[in-house]
């Protein structure tokens, strides 16, 4: 499995890929120490699946089925972090700033099956719904 721990690597995959026209998709860790660069037949051989522009993006999990349970950012860690941003872009280093939180969620079953489970579900009402407008 293609693993990148440095930026350049990752940036110079990404880009060589770009250059060739061959769609990838790529993964990185919450902290930004791991990345993962993988063409559509490497992802799959992988296990690892996604379905780009094809699940609409309305379709969601419903909470009491698969989301056990979710642990929120301490309020004071987050707002300390808030701080700093608003600090650095008063000091002009930065006009745009994406704060993320790592949020760890309890799952009432694996991702795979929670995909599976999507896809089937979107399947579904796709040919329903095809097989209803034909009329």
């Amino acid at each position: 499995m293609p693993l990148f721990s440095m930026k350049e690597e990752l940036v110079h995959r990404l880009n060589e890929l770009g250059a060739l026209g061959v769609p990838a998709v790529f993964l990185l860790n919450f902290e930004g120490d791991e990345s993962y660069v993988w063409t559509r037949e490497e992802a799959t051989q992988q296990g690892v699946h996604f379905a780009l522009g094809q699940i609409p993006s309305d379709r969601s999990v419903k909470k009491t089925e698969w989301i056990r349970g979710i642990h929120l950012v301490d309020q004071g860690a987050y707002e300390k972090s808030f701080r700093k941003v608003h600090e650095h872009i008063a000091q002009g280093n930065s006009f745009l700033v994406n704060l993320t939180a790592s949020h760890p969620v309890e799952l009432g079953g694996s991702l795979e099956e929670i995909y599976e489970a999507l896809y089937r579900d979107w399947e579904t009402d796709r040919k329903s719904t095809r097989l209803n407008s034909s009329h």
